[in-house]
């Protein structure tokens, strides 16, 4: 029997017209499966039902917004009926430590671009949004995942944490904002790419949890991992949002949050190890001792991750 790389492989060379000279396998995303090709080609693979969704929705949305990005994302080239392949976007990735070590008006640079991006992004048409397949909030997975945590997560945490936390979600959920079309994973880290004559931008990857969200979710990392000086330099070319005193709140709350949205998404997928850091997590914010979620572990043993 074929393993499910080698069959991946066998549906590239059906849709890619070259030689194949050289494969390296990506296979450290949670999602997706990415495959690079000659060192010019990436094509991205579903690794479970689920993401199948997302990948349909990225192919419908990617051409018609690649119009209006003013910085290169990927443009698919090759087309299967669960993958789809695109010319790699080279650089390297914008890290803090690669950030710190940036010119300022460098700096200036990428936050002209990335404002610029997310302004094009956030004014996306919603009804457009709709028909290409994307929903509101992941098909409401927030809300799904806060009846996850008070059935399976609460009873592993203090009892501080827990009614702190339960408070701090009530909040959460009540909180006014306005549905624009969001990449969902912002996370220069990973997915924004500076060209190697460090110059600015040479691309974002990586739209597979677009969605209809808070603008103030696709800052989250630019204001927590580069600072408060580089958000605003950010919000100063951004125009799709209003930037007042409530969106940064929004934004402090998104990262609040973060890591009891996490712990939901770890169960749910059997991430034993990454389930019990967000509980320490959640206990360092919230609460007043450390949870290393043993109780729940022991009592639904799952897949490791």
């Amino acid at each position: 029997m074929k393993s499910v790389f080698q069959a991946r492989i066998d549906q590239i060379e059906k849709a890619f017209p070259h030689k194949l000279e050289a494969v390296r396998i990506h296979n450290n995303g949670d999602d997706f499966l990415v495959i690079e090709v000659n060192q010019e080609w990436m094509f991205r693979f579903p690794r479970r039902p689920s993401t199948m969704k997302a990948l349909l929705c990225e192919k419908r949305f990617l051409p018609g917004f690649e119009k209006l990005s003013p910085i290169p994302i990927p443009q698919i080239s090759y087309s299967g009926e669960d993958f789809y392949g695109y010319r790699k976007i080279k650089g390297m990735p914008l890290t803090p430590r690669l950030f710190s070590t940036l010119k300022d008006n460098v700096r200036k640079r990428i936050a002209r671009q990335l404002g610029g991006f997310l302004s094009s992004l956030h004014n996306f048409p919603l009804e457009q949004a709709h028909e290409m397949g994307l929903t509101d909030g992941w098909s409401g997975w927030r809300e799904q995942a806060f009846v996850g945590f008070k059935e399976n997560i609460a009873r592993v945490l203090s009892t501080t944490a827990r009614e702190k936390t339960m408070e701090f979600l009530v909040q959460f959920f009540a909180m006014d904002w306005k549905r624009v079309v969001i990449h969902g994973d912002l996370y220069p880290p990973d997915h924004v790419f500076i060209d190697e004559s460090l110059q600015g931008i040479s691309g974002i990857i990586d739209f597979s949890d677009l969605t209809l969200e808070d603008a103030a979710t696709d800052f989250q990392s630019i204001l927590e991992d580069f600072g408060e000086g580089f958000f605003r330099d950010v919000a100063a070319c951004y125009t799709a949002i209003k930037v007042d005193a409530s969106f940064l709140e929004r934004i402090r709350t998104r990262i609040k949050a973060r890591p009891i949205f996490d712990a939901a998404y770890a169960l749910e997928y059997g991430f034993e190890k990454r389930f019990r850091k967000h509980c320490c997590e959640i206990e360092s914010v919230f609460g007043n001792r450390i949870s290393s979620g043993e109780e729940y572990v022991k009592n639904n043993p799952r897949d490791q991750g």
